[in-house]
């Protein structure tokens, strides 16, 4: 948990928990953060304040750090600049429940499954975040796609409406089903326009898609256009196709009726932690007692150059 605990523990302690010891206090901060995110719930039976106590995860919540950077300039007065924010998510077990299900005996070893769980959760939910624009969660996720896909409002604090160089290009997706290559052979034509170190330099260099989109481009590729591949992306798992020197590849989390076009050397998801989560796990010091995993990030996506991104809207899949 880190940081975000150390905080919780430093604005609580001198309000709420003075003369207790700081291992106490951090296991009533944890306690409470579990309990004010729905991830405890009483049962109306039982016996021992343990044995009252059940299973509950809940969806990820989101946190914004305090920390503020500067990641890009568009002249010698404009500073773009994002805070850092991330993702919290936990579970917790009572000691009954890891009784029953732990050893080489158990049909589902709850204590093993419940950690791997927490990270496909937070997984899952960096997933979707990413194409997003850092409002879901109480406005605390990370920037992604749609925070600088943008042609006005403002982006890291720098307005898209006034600044043609940090507006990204935005085409209409109308005809993709008859003509998927053409548009998409716009959408790179417009994001390449010679600035910041040429065209190759400003030129998409990934597609992102939904599966219907995916599966009509490839129904309109030749039989053997259809087989040509980016290795690197189809060793990673990702089914792809080249299409004007760019791979192209479906998404399960892409926006719906929408294609992307990335740049991906103008952008740079920055982690302040060694791993992408940093989860931990163990049993609690204070009543009741109960085993509690809990998993945060501390990341954000910056993009250096919105100009060479792009999409397409609206497609007619």
């Amino acid at each position: 948990m880190g940081e975000l605990e150390n905080r919780l523990i430093a604005s609580a302690t001198p309000k709420f928990f003075k003369g207790v010891s700081d291992l106490v206090a951090k296991e009533l901060v944890v306690y409470w953060w579990m309990k004010k995110n729905g991830r405890i719930v009483y049962n109306s039976s039982g016996r021992g304040a343990e044995w009252r106590v059940r299973l509950r995860r809940g969806t990820p919540i989101g946190y914004s750090g305090i920390e503020s950077i500067n990641f890009a300039a568009r002249n010698d007065r404009e500073i773009a600049t994002l805070a850092y924010r991330g993702i919290a998510d936990g579970f917790m077990l009572t000691w009954q429940e890891v009784e029953q299900c732990k050893g080489e005996e158990a049909i589902y070893n709850l204590m093993d499954e419940s950690a791997g769980d927490l990270d496909s959760d937070l997984l899952d939910a960096l997933g979707t975040d990413i194409y997003g624009d850092g409002s879901t969660r109480g406005g605390k996720t990370i920037h992604g796609f749609a925070s600088f896909l943008a042609t006005s409002g403002t982006y890291a604090g720098l307005s898209q409406t006034n600044n043609a160089n940090w507006r990204a290009q935005v085409v209409s997706g109308a005809s993709f089903t008859s003509d998927p290559i053409g548009r998409l052979h716009r959408l790179k034509n417009a994001t390449a326009k010679g600035e910041k170190g040429g065209k190759s330099r400003s030129r998409i260099s990934i597609f992102l898609m939904p599966d219907t989109e995916f599966e009509a481009l490839a129904a309109k590729l030749q039989a053997q256009q259809r087989y040509l591949r980016d290795d690197e992306m189809a060793k990673a798992g990702f089914d792809n196709c080249i299409v004007h020197g760019i791979p192209a590849t479906k998404d399960e989390y892409c926006t719906a009726s929408t294609v992307f076009g990335l740049n991906h050397r103008s952008l740079e998801l920055r982690c302040t932690t060694k791993e992408t989560f940093e989860t931990f796990s163990g049993w609690s010091e204070a009543l009741p007692r109960v085993f509690t995993g809990v998993g945060v990030s501390h990341m954000n996506l910056f993009c250096f150059n919105p100009r060479a991104n792009g999409k397409l809207t609206s497609t007619d899949t």
